[in-house]
């Protein structure tokens, strides 16, 4: 039996399943770009470097999950998280603090502002993408 086939008749491992859509936002511009590389390897990723900028992109697209820094000028991730859940279109979308702050009193104060989940940048690979496949899979 092909591969093909066996992957078929065990369920369809083939993964043709439409990839999911991210908006990553950093304002560090080569975390963004290596964070990018990553997950496009599995979803269909976009990459902004602020708050702003994200806010911008979310009046014409609706991704299935945002990576978003937490630590940004201008706008921080608070900030956007709280304009997203303002506006009924954006509301329900979930956010992903990105943060590479892992002080336990700092962690605290991101998840009480409720985002779906958080990242330390520190995060090996592989723990990023099984975060976000553990995400969807739920």
């Amino acid at each position: 039996m092909s591969e093909e086939k066996r992957n078929d008749a065990l369920g369809g491992a083939n993964d043709e399943s439409p990839k999911k859509e991210l908006l990553i936002v950093d304002d560090d511009e080569s975390y963004l770009k290596l964070i990018k590389k990553w997950m496009s390897e599995a979803h269909k990723a976009t990459a902004v470097k602020s708050g702003i900028q994200a806010l911008k992109y979310l009046e014409g697209h609706r991704p299935d999950l945002v990576l978003l820094d937490y630590e940004m000028p201008e706008l921080n991730g608070g900030d956007v998280l709280q304009k997203m859940r303002e506006k009924p279109e954006t509301a329900d979308i979930p956010v992903f603090f990105l943060t590479g702050n892992a002080d336990d009193d700092f962690i605290t104060k991101i998840t009480e502002l409720n985002p779906d989940g958080y990242l330390l940048k520190t995060m090996r690979r592989r723990e990023i993408a099984a975060a976000v496949e553990a995400f969807f899979a739920k």
